[in-house]
């Protein structure tokens, strides 16, 4: 009968322990995908900086300020991926240290509910700010486009 108790007891820690853990593979996804979008911000930067490199006498002035001003907007948001990956990180971590505090309460009977709760919020949070950069990234990429666009046809879009 002890024995019964004790796997009821383990599975129950499993149990609450598993759930804040689904999150980390969520957020292991969205790190990928806001590296990938971080890589490709990078690509770009060197690829501008190769053709005003390679060919800087040959450009215009005015086709080298449209390069310049596109740098500048992709320096923009590559500032934005990095605040996201680092906010996104630390609600891993933090997710991490959540299910650490509940497997020690409920294992060891220490009363650190209330610290896993906060740790827990404060994860939540770092994952709405990231998200918020994630959407203000998007925004700016948008913008980017309508500048190349309008560079490239000489015509402005809405």
């Amino acid at each position: 009968m002890d024995d019964i108790s004790n796997l009821n007891s383990f599975l129950g820690i499993m149990q609450a322990t598993v759930a804040p853990a689904m999150i980390i593979s969520g957020l292991a996804i969205l790190l990928t995908l806001m590296a990938g979008r971080y890589a490709r911000c990078i690509d770009r930067t060197r690829s501008i900086l190769d053709i005003l490199g390679f060919q800087g006498e040959k450009i215009t002035q005015e086709k080298r300020k449209a390069y310049v001003y596109q740098l500048r907007i992709i320096y923009k948001r590559c500032r934005q991926l990095r605040t996201m990956m680092a906010c996104a990180s630390m609600s891993v971590f933090l997710v991490v240290l959540t299910i650490s505090c509940v497997f020690m309460s409920l294992l060891y009977k220490l009363h650190v509910e209330k610290l896993a709760a906060t740790l827990f919020l404060i994860a939540l949070a770092l994952l709405c700010v990231s998200m918020g950069q994630f959407i203000r990234d998007v925004v700016i990429s948008l913008y980017g486009i309508k500048v190349e666009i309008k560079d490239f046809e000489g015509e402005s879009f809405h």
